[in-house]
């Protein structure tokens, strides 16, 4: 099986398998239905709680407000013309690499 990290790499790397629509909103129900069978098995990996754990990673580190989600918070901080999925890929990296 693997790692909730690596399907994410999949998904920067080939957005329009994951969301035909650059949209990353798509991605994070991904990342919540990931979370939730680890949950349900008992495991314990990068993806557990990983909704919950990247949003607050987001408002503590950035000051994005991921009320609606850190897909909404995310898009809505692109700049004109920068792609959604390299900037997923950069904030989870430093995610990753926070430990958080």
């Amino acid at each position: 099986m693997a790692t909730l990290f690596e399907l994410l790499e999949s998904a920067w790397n080939r957005p329009e398998r994951y969301s035909p629509d650059r949209s990353l909103s798509p991605i994070e129900s991904m990342c919540c239905g990931y979370a939730h069978a680890l949950r349900n098995n008992g495991v314990h990996e990068f993806g557990s709680d990983f909704n919950e754990r990247f949003c607050r990673y987001l408002e503590s580190r950035h000051g994005y407000n991921t009320e609606r989600g850190w897909a909404n918070a995310i898009q809505s901080d692109l700049r004109p013309n920068e792609n959604a999925f390299e900037r997923l890929r950069i904030l989870v990296q430093g995610f990753k690499d926070s430990d958080a």
